[in-house]
């Protein structure tokens, strides 16, 4: 993956995991830039054009959180911010509702971590018109009942990303 002239903002009190991803990144062909707290990050992010952000979200002070607050109150341009969290106290509901566009669960793979970042810097028509790798498994979706039976019974839900069958 070709990350060169992109920036992107590492957001994690955690030197050694912050310097780990910032480095991956940097590989990548990516500036990056690194805070250890949302102080910090929001400096960063008003000198900076930044093109995507990657932050904790419990850290000393403020929060992941409170960082999508205050860039939106401060009318900073907002790039696309990706949560990490080692608790399971917010729900993805929660994130996208704030304005976070994924949230990736402690530990996780710094693969999953690069694929998920590189997809959101690609522009929506690129993110949405790339082709389907012809070896990944395609889901395919098939009812027993027709579509508005199961709309009226709530199974099925219908979102920015696609949709989800409970």
């Amino acid at each position: 993956m070709d990350m060169n002239g992109k920036s992107i903002l590492v957001v994690d009190d955690e030197l050694d995991l912050r310097e780990i991803i910032a480095s991956e990144f940097e590989f990548q062909g990516a500036t990056v830039y690194q805070a250890e707290n949302v102080a910090a990050a929001v400096k960063i992010l008003e000198d900076n054009h930044i093109d995507l952000v990657i932050s904790d979200i419990r850290m000393p002070g403020a929060t992941g959180i409170d960082l999508l607050d205050i860039v939106k109150t401060k009318n900073i341009s907002v790039p696309p911010v990706i949560l990490i969290t080692g608790f399971a106290d917010i729900t993805l509901e929660d994130v996208f509702n704030r304005g976070a566009k994924a949230l990736i669960n402690k530990p996780f793979k710094l693969d999953d971590l690069i694929e998920t970042s590189f997809r959101h810097l690609l522009s929506p028509s690129e993110r949405w018109s790339a082709e389907i790798d012809e070896s990944s498994e395609i889901l395919q979706l098939s009812f027993d009942q027709n579509f508005s039976e199961v709309m009226n019974r709530g199974d099925l839900l219908i979102g920015r990303g696609g949709l989800s069958v409970h």
